[in-house]
């Protein structure tokens, strides 16, 4: 029953996990003992991909009298840990959305070709080109702010007449980051460690659940 709660909120995956552990005397007494996903290659709404995703909680709180005719209501937020990893082809699909495009376009910007890739000394490098613009990188690096999540922070020098469009790519890379786009229902991630090699970054959240999944 959670595996498909779950399910229903991911477009596809090739591989989810999830598995709910608990015995009777622990759910009567309004406990779950864990809950474990597991998911490789999760395309989440607007298409965007999440490479894979590990989580687990424990110690859940729950109503037990709804638990027990199996109907599962949390009776306090629970909190737990994750691991997220991403790939240059996730990032390749947020970058090239419908979403970013009409923004591009609101901007009046027209983009004819960009390109991410995760880079060996820990940077994002966006290579864009368009209308009036040669072939230009710009590398982003990626640290953790407390308040803010991960933010990236310009390696490049950025020209005064490209500073919207600059600000409207690194705001999407950040969303990436932060998993703003990939978080399920009742479920927030808020990202406590970050590492990042050639072509993958590797994203350790703090997960905060304030419903399950149904």
């Amino acid at each position: 029953m959670a595996e498909f709660a779950f399910a229903s909120q991911i477009n596809t995956a090739e591989q989810l996990t999830v598995r709910v552990k608990t015995n009777p005397g622990l759910l009567a007494q309004g406990e779950l003992e864990s809950l474990h996903i597991n998911g490789v290659g999760l395309v989440m709404r607007q298409d965007l991909r999440l490479e894979q995703m590990q989580l687990q909680m424990t110690g859940i709180r729950v109503k037990p009298l709804k638990a027990l005719l199996g109907n599962i209501e949390l009776a306090q937020p629970s909190h737990g840990r994750g691991c997220m990893v991403l790939t240059d082809r996730d990032f390749h699909g947020a970058f090239h959305s419908p979403d970013l495009g009409d923004r591009l376009t609101a901007l009046g910007h027209t983009l004819t070709s960009i390109h991410t890739h995760l880079q060996p000394e820990g940077t994002l490098a966006i290579t864009f080109t368009g209308e009036g613009l040669p072939a230009t990188t710009w590398q982003f690096l990626p640290i953790i702010n407390p308040h803010q999540g991960v933010i990236l922070t310009p390696q490049t020098a950025i020209p005064p007449a490209l500073q919207s469009l600059e600000a409207l790519l690194r705001s999407q890379g950040e969303a990436v980051f932060n998993l703003r786009r990939f978080e399920l229902k009742g479920l927030k991630f808020a990202i406590a460690g970050l590492t990042v090699q050639q072509g993958v970054v590797t994203l350790e959240a703090i997960a905060a659940m304030t419903q399950f999944p149904a």
